[in-house]
C-alpha cells in the first residue's frame, strides 16, 4: 500500500472519531439542558400563579409611642441630608481650590 493512502485514511478515521466525540459531548450537554429546562419550567409555573394572601393592616407593636418613632426617623433623615450636603459642599470647595493653570 501507498504511504499517502495510509496517512489519508488515518486522517479520515481520526476526523470521524473526533466528530463522534463532539456529537457525544453535544448529546450529553443537550440531555443536561433538557433536565435543567424542565426543572426551570416547573419553577416558572409556580411563579406564574398569583400569590393570594389575606390583607392585614399595619399596626405599631413597639414599646415606644409612634410619634417618638416618627420623630426619630425624621431626625435620621435630616442628619443624612445634612451629611450629604456637607459632603457636596466640601467637594465644591476642593474643586474650586484646584489650580488649573499649573499645566
Amino acid at each position: 500500500m501507498n504511504l499517502g493512502l495510509i496517512v489519508s485514511l488515518a486522517a479520515i478515521f481520526g476526523s470521524f472519531y473526533l466528530l463522534g466525540l463532539i456529537a457525544y459531548r453535544l448529546f450529553l450537554s443537550l440531555r443536561a439542558f433538557k433536565q435543567n429546562q424542565s426543572m426551570l419550567q416547573s419553577k416558572l409555573d409556580l411563579l406564574a400563579q398569583p400569590i393570594e394572601r389575606e390583607f392585614s393592616p399595619a399596626t405599631h407593636d413597639g414599646e415606644k409611642p409612634i410619634n417618638q418613632v416618627l420623630a426619630k426617623r425624621e431626625d435620621f433623615k435630616k442628619q443624612r441630608r445634612l451629611k450629604a450636603e456637607d459632603r457636596r459642599r466640601r467637594l465644591v470647595q476642593h474643586l474650586q481650590s484646584i489650580d488649573l493653570d499649573k499645566r
